[in-house]
């Protein structure tokens, strides 16, 4: 599945796996990750523990399986505050 503008197919909020293909290749799914979670390449997902089928000469793996690992990826993720830090004495008191 070659996939040109992921926003143009699939629709924005949460990912639902009734909308989306059910078993996708690495570029689709790349695709389908940087629309709901940010840009994840296609090589990178080689080494997410998912079980890939090769079938028709491609890896495709089932959509399900995919958007629940990125899911956990995400939220393991480490939340990190960012800003400009002021100097203690420009801190109003």
């Amino acid at each position: 599945m070659i996939v040109a503008d992921p926003a143009a197919i699939w629709p924005a909020g949460e990912p639902d796996p009734a909308l989306l293909p059910r078993r996708v290749d690495r570029k689709a799914a790349a695709a389908i990750l940087e629309r709901y979670y940010g840009k994840v390449s296609a090589r990178t997902l080689e080494r997410w523990p998912l079980a890939w089928r090769h079938f028709g000469g491609r890896a495709v793996c089932e959509t399900r399986e995919l958007l629940t690992v990125a899911e956990a990826r995400f939220n393991a993720a480490p939340a990190i505050r960012g800003g400009r830090r002021l100097d203690p004495s420009q801190v109003a008191a």
